[in-house]
């Protein structure tokens, strides 16, 4: 009776556990990343896990985009670089746990370079739903609270 009760405890546990993830999902809109000839190209994105977001802040463009981790240092947990074609939404994290994770971050690298809004972030443990999701448009990236029913991303 004891094994089972602490076997039930324990997959309560897991539950509970699994049940308090978050996915990170990348959105990125149509004609968000045209090129100088107007094409509507993929973009380049970059995106942390990190302990905190002071340093993230702080760095420029070039230091996050070449050499984060030796400007993050220990504020860095993991990060992840992919291209996200247009009107595609995608995940870069999976699982993400509060409680290990507390911020995560989005570096988008345009192809016309003078947008100004080109790094986000936001602390996990302020998200309601279960999906961060960063949306990337034309004028820059958001953060959007946004339930699983609402975004659908391939992996």
């Amino acid at each position: 009776m004891k094994k089972i009760f602490k076997f039930l405890s324990f997959l309560v546990f897991m539950l509970f556990l699994t049940g308090c993830a978050k996915d990170l999902i990348i959105s990125n809109m149509p004609n968000s990343n045209l090129n100088y000839h107007g094409d509507n190209v993929p973009i380049t994105i970059i995106a942390y896990k990190l302990r905190d977001v002071a340093k993230f802040k702080e760095a420029s463009i070039i230091d996050l985009a070449e050499k984060n981790g030796e400007i993050l240092g220990y504020d860095k947990i993991d990060s992840i670089k992919t291209q996200i074609q247009p009107n595609t939404n995608r995940y870069a994290f999976t699982n993400v746990y509060p409680d290990e994770v507390p911020y995560v971050g989005i570096l988008v690298l345009y192809a016309d370079q003078s947008k100004t809004n080109i790094k986000a972030y936001k602390a996990t443990k302020e998200i309601k739903e279960k999906n961060i999701v960063f949306e990337i448009t034309k004028n820059g990236v958001n953060v959007l609270d946004a339930s699983s029913s609402k975004i659908q991303a391939s992996k």
